[in-house]
Formats: structure tokens, C-alpha cells, sequence
């Protein structure tokens, strides 16, 4: 690193000094364009640049300036203010360019992605509002785009910065010719024309405001019929952090728990009536949704899966039969198996339902393969006859072919089944009564899983909430050979309105297998995404997302069983499903308060109990200043803090520690990791705590401890049995494997013999 960088990144890295409570800002409003981009779901924002701001702890609110400029009045939580136009944006430059400017004025970070958002005018007054508007970023436009480049040469690239998953491209598109116009202007990557070599305009800058960033210079990007190819040049995280203002805060992670990283796994239903082909069910055949019962759930009780039915195929009314429902009952009995809902008629295209009237949906009667609402037609009849006779794939599935051609959005149909025209009430409500028909006792729906596109309207999320369920699905995570960048990994989820949805954290089976249409073992490179996802740094946690075809086929069901025994070899803590996204709706709403140099209270974080602290190669948690912390755990230079769900407003201090040989010797017992969540934790002395723990698998833990000797640790089950096991302390680490149950929880003790 060059000295004027490091001396740039030391000015940037702020002084945490405060005796009151101040509140982190940790929102970044985006401003997007949706006659441009659609849903935000298709925004350059979203799709490159909130899952790294999300690792650096950023939420993003998203704000359509087709509806004007939002008001920044007592906004403390804002830090920043983001933009990411196409080229063909043009706002009101007076309008834009006051409130830009007023934003910067107010303390908010700007930072420029892409096309400005105004264009070049000959209007003086536009042209001095633009250099003040430059001004504030460090900047001066020369009002003129550089359109022949073939003799522009690179004349800076910063390697810490740039040639991040790829050197930079040497064809270099057009550009808008900024220069610096501040010694505290700070460039990544420089370009020169040799016919005017006094100019050398910035392609990539931040300075103290904010920043900017030529998107066609950080992102490639190129887009075949049969493929996406992209590449980051930039350095999103290192960037992103540092024209933020290299903040030093408690990030709330959504992919540790425990000290261990998170797996969870959930179904969809589609495929739930298919006949199975697997080979050794041939001659008693049988659904695809009975082999994953018989094949993956009952076997692999050692991990947790959420099942989600889809509603109609349940309904007796609808498409259901006593098979299928006797199939649902079975499947809830299992203690390892969590309640879910995929609908009641799976949309497709949830968009076309925003604002429909069963007249919308009458042009695509004749091509639902079950009928729609009207009389269902000859063809139809003797389809679904061909298709019983021979025992094949059900075509009302997610990955049929005969549902992923154009319906302008992907789809021949708005949704699989149409007996009667769209409710969302039905879609809602009436699933989740259905499903939950088939319940045990002691069980109902706790999570919705969305269906086709996966992007939800705002009312069919609201409804989720007034279901009192959890929801999942979409994002369509890869990060492999075939996608091999940062750019196809997905954010948390998707704001909608003041709504959220939760995106699963990897793609399912349908990306692996050509839609379902053949290469069905390649689901079997899921484990390179769960890797690249690791290391060098931990974006995700592991996610096994499939649905009941996977059943249908010997390569598939092979695939998935390779996928989950790959997954048994890592270090995981397992949650439901339901549990993840309650995690992320806590990373949305947690709020964390400043109340001294390196100290932090934490509220509203509901579910999620994981902080990180990132860059804290020399430090650790000060125990006597903080409240309500579990444990701790050094990995990839971060500190992964674990607080008690218990402590509704924990406290996180830290300190100066030397963690050479890992974490610190402390004068209390606290937790390394564990496969069990635990909470209610007591100090009863340095050597002798008690706490509830609740988990899927043998009960693997380990702990720090103040002095050496021996350890005994008492299990007491529900029923008030107890069992224990002893273990000497070597290094001051003790290491325990329960070998029982904790689905419900149990209490633990451990305490030094004397």
C-alpha cells in the first residue's frame, strides 16, 4: 500500500469518543429510477452493490425519484445517500443538483455510481451548480465525455483497490472527463490521453464527502443468450467501506451463530405428486415427495428442514388427494421438520396479481394444464390423461419447460393452478389454514416460501405479516466456475416499501439443471458456492434450497445427499428456516448506539444475536464493561461476538488484547462455539455457569476457561433426567460432544471439581 493511501485510509477511520448514547448511521438511501429499472429487484444497486454493504452492516432504503426528493430533515440514521443511473437517466439538474449538494451540506456521503443522473447543459447556472456539486467530492467536470479512446493509457491503478476479480479491461469504454480538483482527492484509477497529457481525469475517486465511480471501469459485464459473464475490477467491500467512512461499529451478521457458521434447508413443494424414477422404487413406485421423506428428512434427522406444501395440492377441493395430504402428515411428524407454506395456487409471475381482475387472467384458460376456472377444454383433458397413464413429471412445476418461455417475464402462465380466479387471501390465509390441517400437535406454518419470480408485491408481504409468518425465497445465489464473482451473489433481500423479504442465501436446483431439463447430478456443485461464500471472507450462511422433484430423479436425490453429507463435514450451528429470516428482519431493525470510544449498547435487534467486529486483529471484548455476552470468536481478522437473547439491550466493549494464540485468557468461562443456540446464560463464578441450549445433532461445544482442571458438565431433559461427562481444560479450552437431543430445549451446567 503506497503511503499517501495509508495516510488516507488513517484520516477516514473516525474517533468513537462519546459519554452519551449516539446513534450509528447505518442506512444508505438509495435513489433509483423505476421507468428505468423496474422493480428494484433489476437495479444496479441492488443486484452489485447491497450484499457488500450488507457485510459492512449497511441496510439500504430505496426511494423512486419518480415520486421527487425525499426529504433528509432528522434523518440521523443515514450516512449516505447512493446513485446508480443508466445512461439514459436525465433528472431536473437544478432540482438534483440543490438537494444533492444540501445532502452533502447536511453530513451525508454521496457516492456516485454510473451516469450522474443529470446531463451536460450549456446553461451556466446548471454548469456552476454542477462544478459545486463536483466541488463537494473533490471534483471538476470538463463538461465533455471522451468518446475515442483507443490512445488513452492508464496512467494510475491502484492494486489494493482495483483488479479485484479481474485486471482491468485494456478497451476502454467512454468517458466523462472528471479530474481532481483537491489535494484530499484520492484516486483508485486514473486514465491519460497522450494528445492532451496535462488532463488526467479520474475514473475511480473518494474523498472525505463521498465519492465517485465510472460503473463501466469497475464492472464488467457481458450478457450472451446462454450466458452472464461479469467481473468486479473494484474492490466493492474495500471501497464501499472506505467512502463510507470506515465506521468501526458492532455489524450485525446474518451468517454466524454460535461462533459457527449457520446452516438452514427448506422445500418447496412443486414436483411434491411426480412419480418417482429412482431406480430401487421402480417396481412399487412411489412420489417424489415420499422418497424425500423416506430418503433425506427421516434418515438426516441430525439436521433441520422446513417443508413447505404448496396449498392446493393438499385442498381436496383443488388438486389435492388423500396420498398427497397422508404424505404432509407424515412429513410434520418428524421433530426435525419445520412447518412451511409455498402458496396455495404458486404465481409465477407475482406482478400480474399487484393489481388484478379475474378478467386479466381469462387469455390464459386454455393453457392451464389443469384447467383454469372456466370449462376446462378437450386438450387439457386428454393431457392430463397422457401424463397419469405414464406416470410422468407433473408440467404444473416450477421448472417445467412449459412454464419458462414468454410470458414477457419468463412464463406462458401467471400461475400453476387456476381452479378458481386469484384470492390473495386464498393465496395467504387459505394456504396456511390448509397446510396447517396437517399439522401434529404442538406444530403450524411458521414461514412462507415464495413461488416463480419470488418478488412479491408489497400487500402479498404485509399479508405474510399479518399471518404471523416468517417469509424466504428469491435472490438466486451462485458463486461457482460457471459465476465466478461477488456480482452473483445476492443481497440479504429486498426492501419493498417499508416491507421485507427475505431471499434464500443460494439458488436451488433449478439453476444447476438447465431448468430441469437434463443435467440433473449438477446440483452437485452446490458446495462451491457454500465455499466461495467462506473464505476469504463469510458472506452467507450454508443454504440446501431444493423442492420435491429432487425426488424424481436418481442423479438428483444422489446430488442432494452428496450436498448434504458435504455439508455434515463443516462447522455449523442449524436453525429452521424461519429462524434465518427472523436473523435478517433483526439485521434490518437492529439499532446500535455509540456510548463511549469502542463501546456500543445494541436495540430493536430482535433475533439476530451475532455481532462482528471487522479489523480487530488486537482486540477483544472487555467483559467487565459490557452486558449480556455468551462468548466470543476470532476468525478471518473479525471478531464474532455472541450475545443472550435473554439481555433485550446488550453491551459490547472492547480492548486492546494480544490474540496471537487465539482468544484471550478472560477471569469468567465464556463460549468459543457451538452446534446449540444457547441463552439464559449464568455466572455463578469464574469456573461454574449454567444456560439453556436448543439444537439439531450431538451437542458439540467449546469453551474458555479461567483456570485448568477438570470440568464437569450436567445435562438436565425436560423430563428432569441428567446426564454428565467430565473434561480436563488443556490450554485453557475444554471441549465437550453431547450425544442427545436438543430440539427441545435443556438445561446445561458446568462447573469446576474441586
Amino acid at each position: 500500500m503506497q503511503l499517501r493511501h495509508l495516510i488516507f485510509v488513517l484520516l477516514l477511520i473516525p474517533s468513537w469518543s462519546c459519554s452519551h448514547e449516539t446513534l450509528v448511521p447505518r442506512t444508505v438511501l438509495a435513489l433509483y429510477d423505476h421507468n428505468q429499472d423496474g422493480d428494484i429487484a433489476y437495479s444496479s444497486t441492488h443486484m452489485f452493490l447491497e450484499m457488500p454493504l450488507n457485510h459492512l452492516g449497511y441496510n439500504l432504503t430505496y426511494h423512486d425519484v419518480d415520486n421527487g426528493l425525499p426529504s433528509l430533515e432528522g434523518r440521523d440514521d443515514i450516512i449516505g445517500v447512493l446513485t446508480w443511473f443508466g445512461d439514459s437517466h436525465k433528472l431536473d439538474p437544478e432540482v438534483y443538483l440543490n438537494w444533492a449538494i444540501d445532502a452533502i451540506e447536511k453530513g451525508k456521503k454521496f457516492v456516485v455510481f454510473g451516469h450522474p443522473g443529470f446531463q451536460i447543459t450549456q446553461n451556466k447556472d446548471n454548469r456552476a451548480l454542477e462544478n459545486k456539486f463536483w466541488s463537494k467530492l473533490g471534483l471538476r467536470s470538463l463538461f465533455e465525455w471522451m468518446r475515442s479512446t483507443y490512445q488513452v493509457k492508464f496512467s494510475y491503478i491502484d492494486d489494493n483497490m482495483m483488479n479485484f476479480e479481474g485486471s482491468v479491461y485494456p478497451i476502454k469504454p467512454p468517458f466523462l472527463k472528471i479530474v481532481p480538483n483537491s489535494p484530499q482527492t484520492y484516486s483508485f484509477l486514473s486514465a491519460i490521453d497522450p494528445q492532451n497529457p496535462n488532463t488526467e481525469t479520474t475514473l475511480i475517486s473518494i474523498n472525505s464527502n463521498g465519492g465517485y465511480v465510472d460503473s463501466q471501469y469497475a464492472l464488467y459485464e457481458k450478457i450472451t443468450k446462454e450466458t452472464t459473464f461479469r467481473k468486479w475490477y473494484l474492490n466493492p467491500f474495500l471501497y464501499l467501506r472506505l467512502v463510507f467512512g470506515n465506521q468501526k461499529f458492532p455489524i450485525p451478521d446474518t451468517t454466524t451463530l454460535a461462533g459457527r457458521r449457520l446452516y438452514y434447508s427448506q422445500i418447496d413443494g412443486d414436483g411434491w405428486l411426480n412419480v418417482s424414477d429412482v431406480e430401487k422404487y421402480l417396481l412399487n413406485p412411489i412420489f417424489s415427495s415420499e422418497v424425500i421423506y423416506r430418503d433425506i428428512l427421516k434418515p438426516y434427522y441430525d439436521l433441520p428442514t422446513t417443508v413447505g406444501p404448496i396449498g392446493a395440492e393438499l385442498d381436496l377441493s383443488w388438486f389435492g388427494t388423500k396420498q398427497s395430504q397422508e404424505i404432509a402428515r407424515e412429513i410434520f411428524k418428524l421433530p426435525n421438520v419445520e412447518m412451511g407454506c409455498h402458496t396455495f395456487s404458486h404465481p409465477f409471475d407475482w406482478s400480474f396479481f399487484a393489481h388484478y381482475t379475474p378478467k386479466d387472467e381469462i387469455p390464459y384458460q386454455s393453457l392451464y394444464f389443469r384447467g383454469g376456472w372456466q370449462k376446462k377444454t378437450i386438450g387439457q383433458k386428454l393431457s392430463a390423461l397422457y401424463y397419469a397413464i405414464l406416470g410422468k413429471s407433473d408440467p404444473a412445476d416450477e421448472a417445467s419447460d412449459s412454464y419458462q418461455k414468454d410470458l414477457g417475464k419468463g412464463y406462458t402462465i401467471p400461475r400453476a393452478f387456476a381452479k378458481k380466479p386469484f384470492n390473495l387471501n386464498l393465496e395467504i390465509f387459505g394456504a396456511i389454514k390448509v397446510i396447517n390441517e396437517f399439522a401434529p400437535p404442538n406444530k403450524r406454518v411458521t414461514i412462507y416460501q415464495w413461488s416463480g419470480d419470488a418478488i412479491p408485491f408489497a400487500a402479498a408481504i404485509k399479508m405474510t405479516e399479518e399471518a404471523d409468518v416468517w417469509n424466504i425465497n428469491g435472490g438466486q445465489t451462485r458463486f461457482d466456475n460457471e459465476h465466478a464473482s461477488y456480482s452473483f451473489v445476492s443481497p440479504l433481500g429486498r426492501p419493498v416499501d417499508n416491507l421485507y423479504q427475505v431471499y434464500a442465501s443460494c439458488s436451488n436446483e433449478i439453476s444447476y439443471t438447465k431448468g430441469w431439463s437434463g443435467n440433473f447430478y449438477g446440483f452437485n456443485q452446490l458446495p462451491a458456492t457454500w465455499l466461495n461464500t467462506e473464505a476469504p471472507r463469510r458472506i452467507k450462511p450454508i443454504n440446501l434450497y431444493y423442492h420435491m422433484f429432487s425426488g424424481e430423479k436418481g442423479a438428483s436425490l444422489s446430488a442432494l445427499i452428496q450436498n448434504i453429507e458435504f455439508a455434515r463435514t463443516q462447522q455449523i450451528t442449524p436453525v429452521t428456516a424461519s429462524h434465518f429470516s427472523a436473523i435478517a428482519q433483526g439485521f434490518r431493525s437492529a439499532e446500535i448506539y455509540s456510548t463511549d470510544k469502542y463501546r456500543w449498547k445494541i436495540k430493536q435487534r430482535g433475533k439476530i444475536q451475532t455481532f462482528r467486529i471487522d479489523q480487530c486483529k488486537n482486540c477483544s471484548i472487555d467483559f467487565s464493561h459490557s452486558k449480556g455476552i455468551i462468548g466470543q470468536r476470532l476468525h478471518q481478522g473479525s471478531l464474532y461476538v455472541y450475545l443472550d437473547e435473554k439481555e433485550k439491550e446488550p453491551e459490547i466493549a472492547l480492548k486492546k488484547a494480544d490474540i496471537s494464540k487465539g482468544e484471550p485468557i478472560e477471569d469468567l468461562t465464556y463460549l468459543i462455539q457451538s452446534r446449540w443456540a444457547l441463552t439464559n446464560l449464568q455466572r455463578l463464578s469464574p469456573t461454574h455457569i449454567t444456560a439453556i441450549a436448543q439444537g439439531f445433532g450431538e451437542g458439540e461445544m467449546q469453551w474458555k476457561v479461567p483456570e485448568e482442571g477438570t470440568y464437569i458438565l450436567t445435562l438436565t431433559f425436560p423430563n428432569g433426567v441428567n446426564s454428565t461427562i467430565e473434561k480436563i481444560a488443556s490450554d485453557n479450552l475444554i471441549d465437550f460432544t453431547l450425544d442427545a437431543s436438543a430440539i427441545e430445549p435443556v438445561k446445561i451446567e458446568i462447573q469446576k471439581r474441586q
